[in-house]
């Protein structure tokens, strides 16, 4: 079976749309299928992508460049697409500013299946939002034959939102490759790790502070931040100024399949974002968390991390508490490292997750 998926990018590092798309990849990969991956910047296969992941990595702040020569590029791969073989389905992963390449591929007779894998939005959001986001959503469900969320709140909502379409609403959690994401040995001391882009709106603010009072209430510990964005400079003038140099360890970009021999001996992961949606920002990195064997610190909720994360409120003193309390617990701790690698095992491996979008396209 050939299946293309579209996205922005395929960089490959944790987070984001685009590492939805890439476990999905993975895992249709691994049962067999050729997929090709298309963004404004390059089309290529999957073993292509991994064998040369520096070549076809999109530097972020090019992309806007790329996105003007989007229609060409399209024209020209679908040109090749009608020409050289036939693919039985597109997924679209978004956000990905794509809509002429999404007509075309209906004209084309190409099924199109739309995945909403890093779209944010709530019932608490304000008019304007949640009317732009009907209105975004009702574009592409004039011609998606399926539509996916990547939760069940999601599901529920958007389901209500458009009930004369909502047999064609799915739920297909997102996933993780636990066959390289898996657990290493735990260092003998203290290490949290946070993975994720550095920019604000995602709780960095709070970071130093949880970081100064963890030296006070614990003592020995290391933080271990992954990750590069605007707040990077700040967040390193602020733990000098605290005198907390020694006491964290910032890392930049880490391939994603790195994470295991650079974070891998972490005993806790951190999820910091502030605000509450249907779609928690940092889904993806808890499931790498979890897939490592951490249990998760979180200010929102995560599904998937249900039974093995301990939510807290948005505030400094809460995550230090439960810090302290998982580090001095030994059992407690051991015990939800065990079950959230069992749980992404079982749950959100790439090749049980891809076996569902492989159900749906082989039912188009």
């Amino acid at each position: 079976m050939i299946v293309e998926i579209y996205a922005d990018q395929f960089n490959v590092v944790g987070g984001g749309g685009q590492h939805r798309a890439l476990m999905v990849a993975r895992g249709l990969h691994m049962l067999g299928h050729k997929v090709m991956l298309i963004t404004p910047h390059f089309k290529v296969s999957y073993e292509e992508l991994i064998r040369s992941p520096q070549k076809y990595h999109v530097d972020v702040k090019s992309r806007s460049v790329g996105f003007k020569r989007f229609r060409y590029l399209i024209d020209n791969s679908l040109l090749i697409l009608a020409y050289a073989h036939t693919p039985n389905a597109a997924i679209v992963v978004l956000p990905c500013p794509i809509f002429r390449a999404n007509v075309l591929l209906v004209k084309k007779g190409s099924p199109v299946i739309l995945d909403f894998g890093d779209i944010w939005f709530s019932e608490k959001d304000t008019f304007f939002y949640r009317h732009f986001s009907m209105v975004y959503l009702s574009y592409f469900f004039k011609f998606a034959y399926r539509v996916i969320m990547p939760t069940s709140r999601m599901t529920e909502y958007a389901r209500r939102l458009f009930p004369h379409v909502k047999s064609r609403i799915l739920h297909i959690p997102s996933s993780i490759d636990t066959d390289a994401i898996k657990p290493s040995r735990k260092s003998s001391s203290p290490v949290i790790t946070y993975i994720g882009t550095l920019n604000s709106g995602r709780g960095l603010e709070i970071l130093p502070e949880i970081v100064e009072k963890s030296v006070k209430r614990i003592g020995d510990v290391l933080f271990k931040i992954v990750g590069s964005g605007p707040l990077l400079k700040w967040l390193k003038s602020e733990t000098k100024r605290r005198g907390l140099s020694k006491y964290v360890s910032y890392l930049g970009d880490v391939p994603f399949y790195d994470l295991p021999s650079i974070v891998g001996d972490a005993w806790l992961g951190l999820s910091l974002y502030p605000r509450a949606t249907l779609y928690p920002a940092d889904v993806l990195k808890a499931l790498a968390y979890m897939s490592m064997g951490m249990p998760l610190i979180t200010s929102t909720y995560i599904e998937e991390a249900l039974g093995v994360s301990i939510q807290v409120p948005f505030d400094p003193r809460a995550f230090v508490e439960a810090i302290y309390d998982l580090v001095v617990n030994d059992s407690i701790r051991e015990q939800m490292s065990y079950m959230a690698r069992e749980i992404c095992v079982k749950r959100y491996d790439v090749k049980l997750i891809a076996k569902k979008y492989e159900q749906i396209i082989t039912s188009l």
